[in-house]
């Protein structure tokens, strides 16, 4: 459940990302392929530590969904914002994965937890922090190479927004009775 905190900051983003040539949308599921050991590794480690066994780890190819609370696509530059909302102190230290893929990467938070948490931001990520209705940025973020293929975030975003059209189309459909 979203606090109200954090649903004022969405609306604060909405109204300052929103701009001709530039898609948004909030939580985006974004599948990333990783080298990683099975799920089951752990218990096939207790068993053979066991069974005196020497165990034999192999990585296999697994699929993950990291989730960015809103992700920007300036079409016309081909540039890939992620943006975490971080709402309070335990949000911030929650250890929520923070999913910093694009080529600017920013944290979206209140003045007073930014004051509280600044030493704790790494220097590429930038800041905004909630001015009246609208977001100012108070550190600019660095640029970086994009941790996931540019079509995969394309999809990502496609799918993303799809879900919010159905999402508004459910809601509409109740009112046309």
């Amino acid at each position: 459940m979203k606090s109200q905190t954090t649903k004022d900051l969405e609306q604060c983003a909405l109204l300052t990302f929103k701009k001709l040539g530039t898609f948004l949308c909030f939580e985006v599921g974004i599948n990333i392929k990783q080298d990683a050991y099975p799920i089951w590794y752990e218990r096939a480690l207790k068993y053979c530590k066991k069974e005196n066994l020497p165990p034999e780890p192999k990585k296999v190819n697994r699929e993950i969904t990291e989730i960015v609370d809103l992700l920007t696509w300036e079409k016309n530059k081909n540039i890939w914002r992620c943006y975490e909302i971080k709402s309070s102190l335990s949000d911030f230290n929650s250890g929520h994965h923070i999913t910093f893929v694009g080529h600017f990467n920013y944290y979206i938070m209140p003045k007073e937890l930014y004051e509280k948490v600044k030493d704790k931001i790494p220097d590429y990520v930038g800041i905004y922090i909630r001015d009246g209705r609208w977001l100012t940025n108070i550190k600019k973020a660095k640029k970086q190479d994009l941790l996931v293929k540019d079509d995969i975030l394309q999809y990502s975003l496609m799918k993303s927004l799809y879900r919010d059209v159905e999402k508004m189309r459910k809601k509409l459909k109740k009112y046309e009775k």
